[in-house]
């Protein structure tokens, strides 16, 4: 796995960052388990957060037909219109220019004067 693909994967085993990225798409958050859906007119909690047997933190609603079931990535593609790959490689291409835009380690230079 590449860096990229394990910051990626990271944000998967993240809680916070899944309440984050619901918040973010207008869940009414109480507590990881006492969630209002984003995906419709949720008037009380039908929603929480559990981690799969991989470790995976997701997003699950019960509500009426809703039934919205994902991680942080589907979350996102849902609030947004968009793919999951489009989701992805938006990510992948953040982390690129977060890596890119580090500064490199400082160079040892050993000076030496002659007398």
């Amino acid at each position: 796995m590449t860096r990229d693909s394990n910051a990626t994967e990271a944000l998967r085993h993240d809680q916070a960052a899944l309440l984050a990225e619901l918040e973010a798409a207008g869940a009414g958050i109480k507590n990881a388990k006492s969630i209002r859906c984003f995906c419709h007119d949720d008037r009380h909690a039908s929603a929480g957060t559990y981690q799969d047997e991989g470790g995976v933190w997701r997003f699950k609603c019960h509500g009426g037909d809703c039934g919205f079931c994902g991680d942080i990535y589907d979350v996102r593609a849902r609030a947004t219109g968009k793919t999951v790959a489009d989701v992805l490689r938006e990510t992948h291409a953040m982390q690129q220019t977060k890596t890119a835009s580090k500064p490199a380690a400082p160079k040892t230079v050993k000076i030496t004067t002659v007398a």
